[in-house]
């Protein structure tokens, strides 16, 4: 029980103390798995678990969100929904990306999460209703912030979910707002034949995931590039080369915006597969604490020990979609004279079910000197 709180506290110390491990047991009914052999196994035997919905997540998303759906409801969320996310339909989307982030790209000081989160939230707000809509992209993003924005806030959202409690109130009534507001849109994503509750549930989903941990990551690696200016002038003098790839899959691998890949249950017991342990992982990744985009160049690692997006029949649907949003930003980025603030002092964690670097100044210049 000690352990379990701990982990929904401050996860990270928790989990770097035992990494050798291969595994965790966070109570009873619950281990956190990153043993590669044992990875395998629940992707591979996963037709025979379901996955257990998030208390997090759920007054978010709704309980019908394609991110906790099982059977058939998620075998019909993928048919529908992931060939316009993926393959030949990307291509519609990369002038989208290209474009927001060029009207982002002003010369100034930036709170850096804040701007990619904004920046990911125009462009997933294009791909689902054709345009961006400031005043609602604002009133979502606060509504989130409001639950998850800080270790307080997502503490009383998780824990004070009573009609006496102010913030809650609010929350409710704010989500009722948005919701309504969603329906409203034309929708440039088909998310299939459903109930307006069902679809109010998959299209905030789509908006809360499609831009959260794409934000994450973004941030992520620029604070790495920053810090490595070797690899920064590479990418620089090739930016459509493979060592953009390698950047931005070592970037998911050394701070994964998301810190487990899941619960699946089977027999009453969930199992959970552990990215953040997983790709710490000395025996899979040499010098994991330090950042090696090399590793990646010509070699890709199974599921098994590396999974972002996570793995089998429940990898993210649009994971594809993210990493075009991460070649297209930081291809754009690296090519301005930008730099990080005080990166020193930037420490990764957790803010509400996201791993991040929270607190990160940019300053963002004139186009990079070349030669």
């Amino acid at each position: 029980m000690i352990r379990a709180w701990r982990f929904r506290l401050d996860p990270l110390p928790l989990l770097d103390s035992c990494i050798g491990a291969g595994s965790l047991a966070l109570g009873a009914d619950q281990e956190l798995v990153w043993e590669p052999s044992r990875v395998g196994e629940i992707f591979r035997t996963e037709h025979q678990m379901r996955v257990d919905g998030s208390s997090t997540l759920e007054p978010l998303v709704g309980k019908h969100s394609l991110l906790f759906a099982n059977g058939p409801a998620h075998t019909s969320h993928r048919q529908v929904i992931g060939p316009q996310l993926r393959g030949r339909a990307l291509a519609a989307w990369q002038p989208v990306i290209a474009a927001e982030t060029a009207a982002a790209l002003a010369p100034g000081v930036v709170d850096l999460p804040s701007w990619t989160r904004k920046l990911t939230l125009r462009i997933i707000s294009r791909i689902l209703f054709g345009e961006t809509r400031d005043e609602f992209l604002s009133s979502f993003a606060a509504w989130v912030d409001s639950a998850l924005g800080n270790r307080r806030r997502a503490l009383v959202y998780r824990y004070l979910r009573f009609s006496s409690v102010p913030a809650w109130r609010n929350f409710l009534r704010e989500r009722e707002e948005l919701r309504r507001l969603v329906l409203s849109f034309p929708s440039g994503l088909d998310v299939g034949d459903l109930s307006d509750s069902d679809r109010a549930d998959q299209l905030v989903s789509l908006l809360f995931a499609g831009h959260e941990t794409t934000a994450s990551a973004l941030t992520s690696a620029l604070y790495w590039l920053d810090r490595s200016p070797g690899v920064l002038a590479d990418l620089r003098d090739e930016p459509d080369g493979p060592l953009l790839d390698a950047v931005c899959r070592e970037v998911l691998r050394i701070s994964p915006p998301a810190v487990i890949a899941g619960n699946r249950v089977l027999e009453g017991k969930r199992l959970t597969p552990c990215i953040y342990a997983a790709h710490r992982n000395p025996e899979v990744f040499t010098r994991p604490l330090e950042f090696c985009p090399e590793r990646f160049v010509g070699h890709r690692f199974p599921a098994s020990q590396y999974l972002p997006f996570g793995g089998g029949t429940r990898r993210c649907l649009g994971a594809d979609l993210a990493m075009l949003e991460l070649r297209t930003v930081l291809a754009m980025v690296v090519q301005t004279d930008f730099r990080v603030v005080a990166p020193e002092r930037a420490v990764f964690g957790p803010r509400g079910q996201v791993l991040c670097f929270p607190e990160l100044t940019a300053a963002f210049r004139r186009p990079a000197p070349r030669g």
